[in-house]
């Protein structure tokens, strides 16, 4: 096998590998995040964001993303909002994103399902994943105290997915800052100010590390292209780093594209690595009422 060809294998079984593209190659931190310069928003460039969570999170929302590399296809992330709890700003929002790469791709090998407990503001209470490598499952909970700025993280292996022959277990306590988010919780932070203008540097614990997401918000106005409709798709464009060089080359610096309403939903993503660029796309979606929106040109 080819140099390359070892850090492809690398790269792609790795923790981070589609974790990393697939919180919408926007989100992803470890230390050393970079300032940006952020842009004056574009004149008239969308309406005014409502309250922060209100009308992003909805019981049983379902999108399916793909994620690719120079047009070939690696596998496939799913997130599900499946429970709500309390009233009013004070609700906690339980989301699921399910995994997998797909059969037959060179190096990649991923089956992984996250879950994420937060607060309307995508601030983070819980986390839990289950993933497996090497013939083994890796169990990861996180317990954010964001009170005391301090998390504890349980990590446990095991020989089924239900948790069967426990081999290793360890419980730490580590100090976080203020606010801190796991990455699926990132992915909703950035759902709920995609439209509001500003620069955020996000506290973000992943992979038993904490570090700094930088992202830009511009409240810019654009469309995109994507495959599951015929039409450009009204969106806003944010942009940021993840402040690390990575496997393949990874530089940290992503774009998105959110739908230019309410929703705000993860329209399409990229991450530049030194061959080009990872994308994530929405391929299906199943939320009441709910279409892309088409762009203005479009209408």
């Amino acid at each position: 096998m080819t140099r390359f060809g070892h850090e492809c294998k690398k790269y792609f079984r790795r923790g981070c590998n589609l974790r990393v593209i697939l919180f919408i190659a926007l989100a992803v931190a470890y230390a050393g995040a970079r300032p940006f310069a952020l842009s004056a928003p574009a004149p008239d460039a969308a309406p005014k964001a409502a309250a922060p969570g209100s009308e992003v999170f909805v019981l049983n929302e379902d999108l399916t993303y793909e994620v690719s590399w120079m047009s070939i296809p690696l596998g496939a992330i799913r997130t599900v909002v499946t429970q709500m709890q309390g009233t009013g700003e004070n609700r906690i929002v339980t989301t699921v994103a399910y995994m997998k790469s797909y059969s037959g791709v060179p190096f990649v090998d991923l089956y992984e399902i996250d879950k994420s407990t937060m607060d309307l503001a995508g601030i983070t209470r819980a986390f839990h994943s289950r993933e497996k490598a090497d013939g083994k499952w890796k169990f990861t909970d996180y317990i954010f105290d964001q009170q005391r700025n301090r998390l504890v993280a349980k990590v446990s292996v095991a020989d089924t997915e239900t948790g069967g022959g426990t081999i290793t277990t360890s419980i730490d306590t580590v100090s976080i800052d203020k606010n801190c988010v796991d990455g699926l919780s990132l992915l909703f932070f950035a759902r709920v100010n995609a439209r509001s203008p500003k620069q955020a540097s996000v506290p973000t614990f992943l992979k038993g590390k904490q570090g700094m997401t930088q992202i830009n918000f511009y409240r810019r106005a654009t469309s995109v292209d994507i495959d599951a409709v015929d039409y450009p798709v009204d969106v806003v464009e944010l942009d940021g780093n993840a402040g690390f060089s990575g496997i393949l080359g990874m530089t940290g610096a992503f774009t998105g594209w959110f739908s230019n309403d309410n929703a705000q939903i993860p329209i399409k993503g990229k991450v530049k690595i030194f061959l080009g660029s990872i994308t994530v796309e929405l391929v299906k979606w199943n939320r009441p009422g709910w279409n892309p929106p088409p762009s203005r040109s479009s209408r």
